[in-house]
């Protein structure tokens, strides 16, 4: 005959596991995100829910090509998730029209070559756009949403500090059709 509480183990241990996940969701450490918009489309587009976790990243930890979620100069209450194009210490220039860093050309996964902002979107919230050359300062990255045409970055509103990186996308979770890794540098290094 089993003793009792061999029968209470398994559910103890769901529960124990159970209660850790909500915790991790409740202090912020674990976050599902929706995307509204077709910034980085294709890697992720809208209506996409991604998992993230919480990051506490120093400069050592990020490179060129990283996914990240942070808060923008724009509105710090939002977020967005866009790809690091370039680190502290980075030169870009802009070439025949496009921008490269250290000389090479910045190109989207879908092989579109980055420009500058566009006219028509200047003047965001105060906010002008940098000019170039630029060599990124140190705490600070250069960002692009992967689709150039369409996406809110660092052409218009200029570096952002490592600082305000809040969460790295892991998974998109939903749709199911699209469940996969959005773990950075997935076969499109720059």
């Amino acid at each position: 005959m089993k003793p009792a509480y061999r029968n209470l183990i398994a559910p103890m241990i769901c529960a124990i596991i159970g209660l850790v996940v909500v915790c991790l969701f409740f202090f912020g450490t674990l976050r599902i995100f929706k995307t509204p918009t077709g910034g980085m489309s294709p890697t992720v587009v809208p209506g996409d829910y991604v998992f993230a976790t919480k990051t506490s990243s120093s400069e050592g930890q990020l490179k060129q090509n990283d996914i990240v979620i942070f808060s923008p100069p724009t509105d710090t209450k939002s977020r967005y998730i866009q790809r690091i194009a370039a680190l502290s210490g980075d030169r870009i220039e802009m070439k025949d029209g496009h921008l490269t860093v250290n000389g090479e050309p910045l190109v989207s996964p879908a092989g579109l070559k980055s420009s500058p902002a566009k006219q028509d979107q200047l003047g965001l919230s105060g906010i002008s756009p940098p000019s170039y050359p630029l060599v990124v300062s140190p705490g600070q990255l250069f960002v692009l949403g992967d689709n150039y045409e369409n996406s809110l970055d660092s052409r218009y509103f200029g570096p952002i500090e490592i600082t305000s990186i809040t969460h790295l996308p892991k998974y998109i979770i939903l749709p199911f059709n699209r469940i996969g890794s959005v773990a950075p540098g997935d076969g499109d290094e720059k």
